[in-house]
This record gives C-alpha cells, sequence and structure tokens, in this order.
C-alpha cells in the first residue's frame, strides 16, 4: 500500500505518542502529556507543523517543525526547529524521512520561516545535508569534575531560576550574534513543556553581570551532574568575563553540593570571549558533539560567520 505524506490530523494522536513511547521506551500517557503540552500550547498551536506519514489508516512516521524565535542583533528571525522526528522501524530505508521533509518546506514556506535549525541523531543528518541544510559547526561537550568532598556530601541546591521573576543580564546585540530569543512568552512556554526546575548563579562585577542557567542531570545513570544549558554576560571584555565566570564558579561550589561534574556545550568554533571564560575555569574537552544545522529559508538572509553563532545546550528542544 502506498505511503501518503500528510498533515497531523487529531485522530492520529494516539499512533502518533505510541510511536514514540515504543521507541524510547517511555510510558504512553507520559508522552501523550508532553505531547499536548508542546504542541497545543496557545504560544505553540498556531505556529508549529506537524506531518505524519500515513499507511491506510496507519501512522508510520513523523516530523514536525516548531516555532523557534532567533535573534541576530536586535533583529528577531523567523525561526523553526525541526525536531521529534521518527519513522517506524519495518518502514526505514524507504525514503519517508526525506519526503516528510520535502513536504515540510511547502508548510514552512506558508508560516512564514526565515530560517530552520535543528540538532539530528547520526541516523538523520545525511539526509538533512542532502536537501541543503548547513553543517557549519557542531556543539562541543565540555566536562569539569568537582571534587570528591563534594560529590560525596548529601545533595544540595542552588536558586530555581524564572526569567518572569528574574531576567537575564541585557546583552550587546552587535556582539552577540545569533542567539536565541530569550523573549519571556518563549521562556514560558519552554518552562511548562519541560516541567523541570532551572538553577541560576549569577556573579557581578562594576556594572556587569553573568548569568548562567543550569539544570540536574545523571552521567551514567548514576553521577549526579550539573549542565549549563544558558549564559548571559553584560561584557565582552575577556578580562571582566574571566573574573565574572571564576565567582560563579566559586558560587557554584557553595551552593551546589552532592554533584560529581559540571558540564557545558558551546558552539565548537566560538570565539567568544564569554564562551572561553567559562571553558578555561577547569573545563576539558570530551569525544561527544551534538550536531548543529541550519537553513537559510529566504533569499537575502545575512548571517554572521559560524564563530559568531551563539548556541548552547539549552538551545535544543529537549533542554
Amino acid at each position: 500500500m502506498e505511503i501518503a505524506i500528510t498533515d497531523y490530523e487529531p485522530w492520529m494522536e494516539d499512533q502518533v505518542c505510541q510511536l514514540f513511547a515504543m521507541n524510547y521506551e517511555v510510558p504512553f500517557e507520559e508522552f501523550r502529556s508532553f505531547f499536548k503540552r508542546f504542541y497545543e500550547d496557545p504560544f505553540q498551536k498556531d505556529h508549529c507543523i506537524r506531518l505524519a506519514a500515513v499507511e491506510g489508516e496507519t501512522v508510520v512516521g513523523f516530523q514536525s517543525f516548531f516555532f523557534w524565535p532567533v535573534k541576530h542583533g536586535e533583529k528577531e528571525i523567523r525561526t523553526y526547529q525541526s525536531g521529534n522526528s521518527l519513522v517506524h522501524p519495518d518502514h526505514r530505508g524507504k525514503g519517508i524521512f526525506g519526503k516528510l521533509l520535502k513536504r515540510g518546506n511547502v508548510s514552512l514556506e506558508e508560516k512564514g520561516a526565515e530560517m530552520l535549525i535543528g540538532f539530528p541523531v547520526d541516523a538523520s543528518l545525511g539526509s538533512f545535508l542532502r536537501i541543503g541544510w548547513n553543517n557549519d559547526f557542531n556543539l562541543q561537550w565540555f566536562v569539569r569534575p568537582l571534587s570528591p568532598l563534594n560529590a560525596a556530601m548529601p545533595k544540595r541546591l542552588g536558586t530555581k531560576y524564572d526569567a518572569a521573576l528574574s531576567a537575564p543580564p541585557p546583552v550587546s546585540p552587535e556582539k552577540y550574534g545569533v542567539r536565541s530569543s530569550s523573549d519571556n512568552a518563549f521562556y514560558q512556554w519552554r518552562k511548562q513543556y519541560h516541567g523541570l526546575d532551572y538553577y541560576e548563579i549569577r556573579s557581578q562585577f562594576g556594572d556587569d553581570e553573568l548569568l548562567m542557567v543550569i539544570k540536574l542531570s545523571k552521567r551514567a545513570k548514576v553521577l549526579n551532574e550539573l549542565v549549563i544549558g544558558e549564559v548571559y554576560c553584560s561584557s565582552e571584555d575577556p578580562r571582566q568575563v574571566a573574573h565574572l565566570a571564576k565567582e560563579c564558579f566559586k558560587q557554584i561550589k557553595k551552593q551546589f553540593k552532592g554533584f560529581a561534574f559540571i558540564s557545558f556545550a558551546a558552539n565548537s568554533k566560538s570565539t567568544s570571549a564569554l564562551d572561553q571564560g567559562i571553558i578555561a575555569q577547569g573545563f576539558k574537552k570530551i569525544k561527544k558533539e551534538i550536531y548543529f544545522i541550519h537553513k537559510p529559508f529566504v533569499e537575502g538572509l545575512t548571517l554572521p560567520p559560524a564563530e559568531h553563532w551563539r548556541m548552547y545546550r539549552g538551545d535544543i528542544d529537549t533542554w
């Protein structure tokens, strides 16, 4: 039977959620709850694009593009992130994913998309590159061990982060290249679909401020780990940034107990004083990267070179 590529419809919900629950080995109701929070929130509902590959009345594939506002300096670029891509194991290798991406272009034009971004896995990277997406850099992981004494102590957490209550420090647009928007409505949508707590570390020196947004994780499902997902700094002066970063890590040691590592993922080609200032605080590069891809979707869109993109772990929908 021929497989049709079509817009997602409500009757497909159970099948799509079952497909993901099976693939990622998570409870069906847990994924369905996430699915509704992610796509049906007022912030996203009228913007997102959901597509399905259907054989008769059976859903065998799913692909989405969701609104993910990005700024280049002070200008907002209407950007969509590709994600939640999946084809049933019995139907892989038949070109279904490529057809879903091709059909997505039609919907993206209708939505007025200006740029596309994504963080694909190994299996899907080639499909994106074959249709003109660019892989100019990846997110490189860096890890810093915390002291054995800290790891052995009972867990203690720092200050919770809420952008609505404590906004990020202002950053200099002309120096900050391309990065995700810090718009509060965007932040609140992300917060509600994750349902996770995030924590903040701030340092100040003179008129400048550095903010790190952190979440809790597990390394090898055993060791407690802190992950830096977002960073904002009002200065790009290397000495100022180094001082602010050093103070942030002093606070991390004081506020968080029971953690073995802290990790940070940043643009592998970044020349930013901020990124370099954080990495210089005892981080070591490891053999692990996250693919980053992008594609200008309108003619005449001018983007900076790779080293001026500010992309972090927090820029991925799964943060």
